[in-house]
This record gives structure tokens, sequence and C-alpha cells, in this order.
């Protein structure tokens, strides 16, 4: 195939319910457009994610207890990897969900596919050699997308809707489960697409001319946290900013001290240098 595929497994009963902050107890009424967006992702506690940036991901969502039904959500290239202090990895990629969640119990070869995963317990895993793997592919090539990436929105619409999310926001801590593998659930990725969105996805460290262009044409950026999640930190304007992957990392193990940090405005001074980040600047 010359790509490398692979599957994530979401699990509703472990998870608390469907991806995409979806609330229904119909999985049949679900139903997306299929503009490619950079907001999908996941989190593992599989090392092996890190050298998987340009590999291609279905993600698979099983509902149910008894009698479980497990239905194809979105398709997506990894774009990011990064690793939380906690030792999981959090993989965000540029991709779309299907326009309608695809029942997969009764294809053809499904049932020695999910034996192959081993009924997908084992969660990010290859699937690049598996006969089902053509039959996903070959939904995703089926479906019609918008080729638009992300049209930039005015600036003031960007920040309303970055207003009402954070003060959702507000009211979301992050959250640890024990599911069939260690995972991290977060309630930020809105958020997160958002605020990169409203950067322009450039790197909003003083005089950064960061470039590094995904294969969708969109420059690769970060959101890090000032305050980390695993210590009791929100996914909140004024504790998240979003950087290039080395100023991530300069922010992550460098000597930062902040002086001032709002919803509006972060400054302070990383490895002796003075910043001042206006959050309410478009990037553009």
């Amino acid at each position: 195939m010359g790509h490398r595929y692979f599957i994530q497994y979401h699990n509703t009963d472990n998870m608390g319910g469907l991806p995409d902050d979806i609330v229904t107890d119909d999985i049949e009424k679900v139903e997306f457009n299929t503009a490619i967006s950079d907001g999908h992702g996941f989190f593992t506690s599989k090392q092996t994610v890190l050298k998987e940036i340009g590999s291609y991901c279905f993600l698979i969502v099983g509902t149910g207890k008894k009698s479980k039904k497990y239905y194809l959500w979105s398709f997506f290239m990894i774009d990011e990897v990064y690793e939380e202090e906690d030792g999981m990895f959090q993989a965000y990629g540029t991709g779309f969900n299907f326009r309608k969640p695809i029942l997969l119990n009764e294809l053809d070869g499904f049932a020695d596919f999910k034996n192959y995963c081993g009924n997908f317990g084992l969660g990010f895993q290859n699937i690049t050699t598996h006969p089902f793997c053509k039959t996903l592919v070959d939904f995703s090539n089926n479906i019609e997308i918008e080729t638009d990436i992300l049209p930039q929105s005015d600036t003031q619409a960007l920040f309303n809707a970055l207003d009402v999310l954070n003060t959702e926001m507000q009211n979301i801590e992050p959250e640890k489960r024990l599911a069939e593998v260690e995972l991290t659930l977060r309630n930020d990725k809105r958020i997160v697409t958002l605020l990169k969105r409203a950067a322009n996805f450039k790197c909003q460290f003083p005089d950064c001319t960061a470039q590094i262009k995904t294969k969708a044409g969109i420059n690769y950026v970060e959101v890090a946290h000032i305050h980390p999640v695993n210590k009791g930190g929100q996914s909140i304007l004024g504790n998240m900013v979003v950087l290039c992957p080395n100023h991530h990392k300069e922010f992550d193990f460098g000597d930062l001290k902040i002086t001032e940090q709002t919803s509006e405005k972060l400054s302070g001074t990383l490895n002796g240098k003075n910043f001042q980040i206006n959050l309410r600047q478009n990037g553009s």
C-alpha cells in the first residue's frame, strides 16, 4: 500500500461517551459534514506513536456491553505527537469524520480483523498488513470531502467562539480512567484546535518565524499548558499558548518565569529572554 495504517479504539463504556462531544443514545442518528479539520486526536500509552507522524489512523468506536457494535468513526493523518508528563502520548491529526458512523460488525472479514486486534483491547495498533485494512481504506477513498482546510473565519468570530469554549472549560477538570489500556481523557480538543486557528497556525513566541508545513498544507504548531494538566492546570485561555515544537520544549524544560498571566496576556522570561504574548491578537 505504501502508507502505514493504524487503528485507535474508543470504548464508549470506559470513556464515558462518544467522541467529539456527541451526546445521544442512538449512534445511528449521528451525522457529520465531511470537512477536513486538524482537530482529530487520541491519547495512548504506546511510545511507538512517536515514530508514526505521517501515518494514517482510523478511529473505531465500540458501543454496548454484551452485544457490542463497532463503528468506523473518522480517518486522519497523524501530524503531531508529544509526550505528557505522566508518560502518556497525545497525538493530533488532520482528516475527517465519516458522514455517518459505519457499522462494521457484519462486513466480510471483520470477525477475523477484530480477533487480529485482540478485540481492540490493544488500542493503537498497526493494521497495514491485514486484509480488512483495504476495506477501511476504500471507505475513506469513497468519501466526498470539502477541499478547503480550515478556512480562516473573521477574527472577532474566532475569539467569540474561544470565549464560549473558555467558559465551558472553566468547569471541566482533567479526568483519568482505567480502560483496557491506561487512557487519559481530556475535553480540550475543540478549544485547542480553535486556539491554533486564532493564532493562524503560527508560533506565538515573539519574533519566532518557524515554519513546518504538514502534508495537508497547515503549519505544524503545538499548544503548551503553562500549568500542566496532570498537576491541576486547566485548558483555558491564559494557561495555553500556541508554540512551535522548539519553543514548546523550551517552555517545558527551560527556565520559565511568568510575571503576568491573564486570559488576554501572557508575560515573563524564558531562559533570560523577556516575552509578552497578546492572546487576543490574530496571528495573520
